[in-house]
């Protein structure tokens, strides 16, 4: 008895409850009804509200519907970055696409002035402006050929409508005294330049690194026979402080960075030693340098009581 009736309860219950499909959305707004709507964006690196957008930036856009609207979306054209979805239509946090435009595509619900609700859209179409690519400067360029072991350079962004795509760096290394394979395997870090990019999950650092660690710092981008670090600039192009490959993305760049890659001579007997590293943004080569030959340290000639890095370099190739 009690089995029959707990039967029929589910019975009822199964019937008085709605199936999950059956919600059907609002019915159209119709011209007259459809509500206004204001955009409003913000980009991170310029004061202000509205400005121009350019071309790789990070800009936050907001919905204001004019209305008691709800279930709000702001959306951008198929193919545009969203690096946070914001809610209910505000604080979508987006990378700006080249030129020429950018269109962005608000819907919401609101109420049809009789008692219900009705859906309704809006798209607007911005302007989008070219940036201006970052640019290259190689430190001491012209010190003698044996001391050119030592590359550093910097990958400056322009002080205004700058490119913010992330820097993204290659090195290749051998410890012989000739340049890497094209075909070796290679070291890929990309440095963020938008703040948005900086929280992504963390890369590990190769367990096996070429010759000998001594004198590595934790976090470099190589050590052994090739050592080299990567350090943040800042707006005077100053280094600010030193990034991490093992944590490579919990900093941006947003001035720009300062690699400086050399060979891992620590110790007075000859080290041999080869690389090739280079850097690209937005897909194109902005700098690229070679270097193979043999590294040792030797007491200074002048009879001071130190020790210098003495090289003979069998490949010197600079690019810009």
């Amino acid at each position: 008895m009690k089995s029959g009736l707990l039967g029929t309860g589910l019975a009822v219950l199964a019937i008085a409850l709605p199936s999950a499909g059956s919600a059907q959305a609002p019915a159209p707004c119709t011209p007259a009804q459809t509500a206004s709507v204001d955009i409003t964006t913000r980009d991170t690196v310029q004061d202000g509200t509205d400005n121009p957008l350019y071309a790789t930036h990070e800009v936050d856009f907001s919905a204001d519907v004019n209305a008691d609207a709800h279930n709000v979306h702001l959306t951008p054209e198929p193919g545009v970055t969203v690096l946070k979805p914001g809610k209910g239509g505000r604080g979508v946090d987006l990378v700006i696409p080249p030129p020429p435009s950018l269109t962005v595509t608000v819907s919401w619900e609101q109420p049809d002035g009789v008692g219900g609700s009705c859906s309704a859209s809006g798209t607007k179409t911005f302007e989008v402006l070219k940036a201006t690519p970052s640019n290259v400067k190689l430190l001491l360029a012209n010190s003698p050929r044996r001391f050119q072991y030592d590359v550093d350079f910097q990958v400056r962004a322009a002080r205004s409508k700058q490119n913010l795509d992330p820097i993204e760096l290659t090195l290749r290394r051998s410890s012989r005294a000739k340049l890497p394979s094209p075909r070796s395997k290679a070291l890929h870090w990309s440095v963020p330049m938008r703040e948005g990019e900086r929280n992504k999950a963390a890369v590990r650092q190769p367990g096996r690194i070429l010759g000998t660690s001594r004198g590595c710092q934790p976090g470099w981008f190589s050590c052994g026979a090739v050592f080299s670090e990567v350090r943040q600039l800042n707006i005077d192009n100053t280094i600010l402080r030193g990034l991490s490959f093992t944590h490579p993305a919990r900093i941006d760049a947003r001035f720009g960075v300062d690699v400086d890659t050399r060979a891992g001579a620590d110790h007075p007997r000859p080290r041999p030693f080869g690389f090739d590293i280079q850097a690209r943004q937005s897909g194109r080569l902005i700098a690229r340098y070679r270097r193979a030959g043999t590294c040792r340290e030797v007491p200074r000639p002048t009879g001071y009581h130190d020790i210098i890095t003495d090289c003979r370099l069998s490949v010197v190739k600079n690019f810009p």
